[in-house]
């Protein structure tokens, strides 16, 4: 990020105030997880919660006095998040130890590797797909896309907060198969109908909030929100078996079934957003997930 922000002079303030502050909010963020593997979710909610409220409240001073620029809310936020993350430690009781993060590095070599290439894979598709929307489509069905995701954030949340929750959980259950298999069912059916209902409530309510929020977008936004509902509820449905084929060590079978899962994507993908725009598109990521899930919960079955 500071290299970054020596050759990009017009964003360079805002590169260096992330430089500083990254390696901190990434601190942070391990808490979390700590909190999360602990069984201590309410400690990871009192981190966010309070850098929420300290960010908030200092926005507000910056609003009051006339300085709410980038930089300067950038800085806000890198702020609270600083002072949470110092809570958090102080609350669980750990701080950072970078004597040992090369010994733990090399103990989890092998699955960091793999984890780190499901994740490459996943989100290189996705970026993949996003720049051949704008190149193949045009820039305004990019735009939908990005507004329907923003519209479904509060899902969105909810899928990641199940993902980080799912794995040590399924660990804590242990490798009794009917435990197991039922909590996985049980985190897959709630984000699933979470993501239906927050897709379906979206869809509806758009007539009355749309014109305000969107302008003359609102209806093209509209009809890709099946498109992102039927994707993110996909998500979830694989959700709860994948979490648990984690807990089994089962890095390498998702490394391989995720890069199959991308490939398909982008096979299907860019000639859906060449032929429909941005339906087409989300179409194909709820394809794929819909093939990951269904391959993932066969292969929890038998292993578990």
């Amino acid at each position: 990020l500071a290299a970054a922000a020596l050759l990009w002079a017009p964003g360079r303030s805002q590169l260096l105030v992330l430089a500083v502050a990254m390696p901190v909010l990434l601190g942070h963020d391990a808490l979390r997880h700590v909190a999360i593997a602990r069984g201590r979710p309410e400690k990871a909610a009192f981190a966010d919660g309070l850098w929420v409220a300290l960010y908030l409240a200092a926005a507000a001073a910056l609003v009051v006095a006339g300085g709410a620029g980038a930089t300067s809310l950038l800085a806000a936020w890198a702020g609270a998040g600083a002072v949470s993350t110092a809570a958090a430690a102080a609350t669980l009781g750990v701080r950072p130890d970078l004597r040992g993060a090369g010994r733990w590095l090399g103990d989890n070599a092998v699955t960091c590797r793999r984890v780190g290439l499901e994740f490459a894979a996943n989100s290189g598709a996705y970026y993949a797909l996003s720049f051949g929307l704008a190149a193949l489509a045009g820039a305004a069905q990019l735009g939908y896309f990005r507004a329907a995701q923003t519209l479904f954030g509060p899902a969105s949340v909810v899928l990641m907060g199940g993902a980080a929750l799912g794995v040590p959980e399924s660990v804590r259950i242990g490798r009794t198969r009917a435990e197991l298999l039922r909590f996985a069912a049980r985190l897959s059916g709630g984000l699933t109908l979470l993501s239906l209902a927050c897709g379906l409530a979206v869809w509806a309510a758009l007539p009355v909030f749309g014109p305000h929020l969107l302008a003359e977008s609102w209806r093209p936004v509209r009809a890709v929100m099946p498109w992102l509902t039927l994707f993110g509820a996909a998500i979830g449905a694989g959700a709860g078996a994948v979490a648990g084929l984690r807990a089994l060590d089962a890095a390498r079978w998702l490394m391989g079934a995720r890069a199959a899962a991308s490939a398909l994507a982008l096979a299907a993908g860019l000639p859906a957003a060449w032929l429909w725009g941005a339906r087409g598109t989300l179409a194909a990521l709820a394809a794929a997930e819909c093939v990951l899930a269904a391959r993932a919960w066969a292969q929890l079955r038998s292993r578990a």
